[in-house]
């Protein structure tokens, strides 16, 4: 019987884990390799439970598989960014255009400094979010045209997930100063 009370995501615990000699593996590419340790062969094997060539081909299908799910991951990340989120980003900076010129129009020394940040704001978030996009695609091909099934893994976990991660912060970033009847979802 075994009871663990403890957080097993503290830096104390990786390093008592480290200490006690246990793996820390973060990652399905990380992990998956461990699969074809010989021990884990061998017990296996041993039990007939599966055949070294079975156990490879498993290997090679959950890395493919990883692989593959990112990779749709990262298109429909693409996809709805370009298609659905920056439209309403280009919309709510229109907005706040229009609604400047209105008021200037109406009062020509009334202050528009509030419409001028946001617009500049989203503008910059929109060229983070460009160059999120050119660079979570260029990384996506380059992972997607490695042929070793754990390179390729390695590859959308190194660079397209990172790559993702840093896109999300900028949608996020805007999302927050756009008002929801603008946002698509």
């Amino acid at each position: 019987r075994v009871i663990f009370n403890g957080n097993g995501y503290t830096d104390e615990w990786i390093a008592e884990a480290e200490k006690r000699g246990l793996y820390n593996l973060k990652t399905t590419p990380d992990a998956l390799p461990h699969f074809l340790d010989d021990k884990n062969v061998e017990l296996f094997t041993k039990h007939q439970i599966f055949t070294k060539e079975e156990l490879s081909s498993r290997y090679e299908i959950w890395l493919e598989t990883y692989s593959k799910i990112i990779n749709i991951e990262s298109n429909t990340m693409v996809e709805m960014v370009q298609k659905d989120f920056l439209p309403s980003v280009f919309e709510y900076v229109d907005k706040l255009a229009n609604t400047a010129i209105s008021k200037k129009a109406v009062i020509s020394d009334i202050s528009t400094e509030t419409e001028g940040r946001l617009i500049k704001e989203l503008t910059e978030l929109s060229g983070e979010i460009e160059k999120g996009i050119d660079s979570l695609k260029a990384d996506t091909a380059k992972a997607k045209a490695v042929d070793d099934v754990l390179g390729c893994a390695k590859a959308y976990q190194t660079d397209v997930l990172s790559d993702m991660e840093t896109l999300r912060k900028a949608v996020d970033t805007a999302e927050s100063l756009i008002p929801d009847a603008l946002l698509p979802y």
